[in-house]
């Protein structure tokens, strides 16, 4: 008897006999490790806020079985967190879950299976990331020196496409036209 490490694969087993008279023989074979009902991840490598997609399992049965996944997503808003199929013996199959990513960080998929007496469990973590596009602007002029001379500049409150939760307004001042080029000159 030989305990196997709880790795899902398959062991390849050879054997070499070697006999008093000079005789020997091989002998090969294969052992394949499984679990009876297997849940695998089936879901994009990331998200953005606002994003609409599917996410899911793809669920794997020695046996034929009716199968109950369920769905608990923190960070992601989710319609339906259950579905039951019916599965034929060793034929996979893909159960996706519709879900919207309203906030950012980092949202986490935990997957349950039930069926024909066994269960499996997975987590998954998916980054959700805020798209957002950095925008500058750069206004230039100049005055003379005299405390009458001045120069005016006017900001445009921002509209509604932007988001309150991030960002900000910069504003730099300089007597040099060379004033944005600090991280250039670094580099």
């Amino acid at each position: 008897e030989v305990k196997l490490p709880d790795d899902l694969t398959t062991y390849r087993v050879l054997a070499l006999a070697v006999g008093e008279d000079d005789r020997a023989g091989t002998g090969t074979t294969e052992v394949v490790v499984a679990k009876p009902l297997l849940a695998l991840p089936a879901a994009p490598r990331l998200a953005r806020v606002g994003d609409a997609f599917t996410a899911g399992v793809i669920v794997h049965a020695q046996h034929a079985s009716d199968v109950t996944v369920h769905l608990d997503a923190s960070g992601l808003a989710l319609d339906e967190p259950e579905q039951r199929v019916s599965l034929d013996a060793n034929t996979p199959r893909a159960v996706r879950f519709a879900l919207r990513a309203e906030t950012p960080g980092t949202a986490t998929l935990r997957f349950t299976v039930r069926g024909g007496g066994e269960e499996d469990k997975l987590q998954h973590q998916l980054p959700v990331l805020l798209p957002v596009v950095v925008e500058t602007v750069a206004v230039s002029g100049e005055v003379s020196g005299s405390p009458s001379d001045r120069r005016e500049e006017a900001l445009l409150t921002p509209g509604a496409d932007v988001r309150p939760d991030v960002g900000g307004l910069e504003i730099t001042l300089a007597s040099t036209a060379l004033a944005g080029f600090q991280e250039s000159l670094k580099q």
